[in-house]
């Protein structure tokens, strides 16, 4: 049976490579885990445990996706779509809060953040999408296709998750350069954006939370915040001016 499989979805080209360069940042990120928390396991399950087994979670689940036929996976596109909407729709009402936050779906112990599966199934809804319709005019290639994210940006945002929000434009503007829309096409839509970013920036500054805020400031200048959201990047140039 492996044999037919291995034959039937192309193993024996399998870019070992490629392969081999995942195992090795999964391997050094493990190693870095190790590293800062081994004197702070306490009682629990070594942290590097734990990402060890979502590691074997992933890569069984990245198996299973290998053998099914794709096919059948973008026949599911839109189904997957509304599933995610009303998961999204029920965190607005029912999810889990922390931090002035409302993101997550608890399942007894367990929660996850349907927002990140919103952004695969984004990938999928868009790719089904293009390779279903005609690509002519920018009602087909960029109107109708944002219109398909729009619901799922809304509500995330709504929680708010803003990281998230932002991952879902970038998904759909790396669909555009895909399916190849012109440059011409993507320097007006710029060209647009720029102009109206000076109205916009005011609306939306005024929008954002309290830690939005504070995050986007760190980001632009790390010393805004020296011991909190900024530390990191600080210290990152700290090491590498260090060698």
């Amino acid at each position: 049976m492996i044999d037919r499989l291995t034959e039937a979805r192309g193993f024996d080209n399998f870019d070992l490579r490629y392969v081999g360069l995942i195992l090795a940042i999964l391997g050094l990120g493990v190693l870095s885990i190790h590293s800062v928390t081994h004197d702070q396991q306490g009682g629990v399950a070594p942290y590097y445990l734990k990402q060890l087994i979502w590691i074997s979670l992933g890569a069984a689940a990245f198996l299973v996706m290998w053998v099914w036929d794709y096919h059948s996976i973008a026949r599911l596109a839109y189904p997957a779509y509304a599933l995610v909407l009303l998961m999204l729709l029920f965190v607005l009402f029912e999810g889990r809060a922390s931090k002035g936050a409302q993101r997550w779906i608890a399942l007894g112990p367990f929660s996850f953040q349907p927002s990140e599966f919103a952004k695969l199934v984004l990938i999928l809804v868009l790719a089904h999408y293009y390779s279903k319709t005609p690509r002519v005019g920018w009602l087909q290639r960029v109107i109708l296709p944002g219109l398909l994210m729009l619901p799922g940006l809304l509500l995330i945002l709504k929680q708010p998750d803003l990281g998230s929000g932002l991952s879902f434009v970038a998904v759909y503007a790396a669909m555009l350069l895909m399916v190849g829309v012109r440059s011409q096409a993507l320097g007006v839509m710029l060209l647009f954006s720029v102009m109206l970013f000076p109205f916009a920036w005011e609306g939306v500054w005024g929008s954002l939370h309290d830690y939005q805020r504070q995050r986007i400031m760190a980001f632009v200048n790390p010393d805004y915040d020296p011991g909190g959201k900024g530390y990191h990047a600080l210290q990152s140039k700290i090491a590498i001016g260090s060698g």
